[in-house]
């Protein structure tokens, strides 16, 4: 009894999360660009892993010249050549793990609220699913090389949202859409949150995930195909597919 109860608890927020995730289109007037961005914890900050050394404070200068770094690494060792830009190499980058000024969306609400409920290390903790919205031109959808700040780009914003690069394996899995702020006045170092309260857009709302929830949300979206092996498409997310249902099928067995 208690379990239908559960199912019927995530179907209604489901519901309600899918209803919040579609008012953002309603109102776009011109082109709006809708992603989102799921977090096991809704203390995590809206901050690209580039600066998220706690408690460090590192200067702009230090992370500018580590990104020129990453990106020349990556072309020699990967052979990204001239026909790869230094946004597409960035996002090439960040998709593989690598420290990036991207933060990284996904124009797919379920995958957004995939990313919030998948890691069983934090069921205990409140998910969050964040909502970026831009409704205006002054945000370019495609970005080819990296400004360094407002001044630097015709648009004059300290915040780009671009589609992520089709060359990348995982971007039509995953529907990515990244984020990048500019280092010049320190919005990189900034939660994306923060720089977009001060500039009035792009807009950002948020919908929170109860922990009691987050069992029966993955179960249901594991029903409807979103898994880490549709996320990533690879041989060793499959494997964390098989060790979670394999964990899944040995806690129905009766204890010895």
């Amino acid at each position: 009894m208690s379990h239908e109860v559960q199912i019927d608890q995530v179907t209604l927020f489901l519901a309600g999360y899918l209803h919040w995730a579609s008012k953002a289109k309603v109102f776009g007037t011109f082109m709006p660009v809708v992603s989102y961005r799921g977090h096991a914890c809704e203390s995590w900050e809206l901050l690209p892993s580039l600066t998220r050394e706690k408690g460090k404070l590192v200067p702009s200068p230090m992370l500018e010249q580590f990104e020129r770094e990453l990106i020349a690494e990556y072309r020699k060792r990967f052979d990204l050549k001239d026909a790869w830009t230094e946004v597409e190499v960035l996002a090439f980058a960040r998709h593989h793990g690598a420290p990036t000024r991207l933060l990284d969306w996904t124009a797919n609400p379920l995958i957004g609220l995939w990313f919030a409920v998948e890691d069983e290390k934090h069921n205990a903790s409140p998910g969050i699913v964040h909502q970026l919205f831009c409704g205006g031109t002054n945000l370019p959808a495609k970005v080819s090389t990296i400004p360094s700040g407002p001044a630097a780009c015709k648009c004059g914003t300290p915040v780009h949202v671009f589609q992520s690069p089709p060359k990348i394996s995982r971007t039509d899995r995953q529907s990515c859409v990244f984020s990048l702020a500019a280092f010049e006045g320190g919005y990189a170092v900034k939660p994306l949150d923060e720089i977009c309260s001060a500039q009035n857009q792009p807009q950002i709302r948020s919908y929170r995930v109860q922990p009691e929830l987050k069992l029966g949300l993955r179960d249901l979206l594991s029903d409807v195909g979103l898994d880490a092996y549709s996320i990533y498409g690879d041989p060793d997310s499959y494997g964390k597919v098989a060790s979670s249902k394999f964990r899944q099928l040995s806690q129905r067995l009766p204890p010895c």
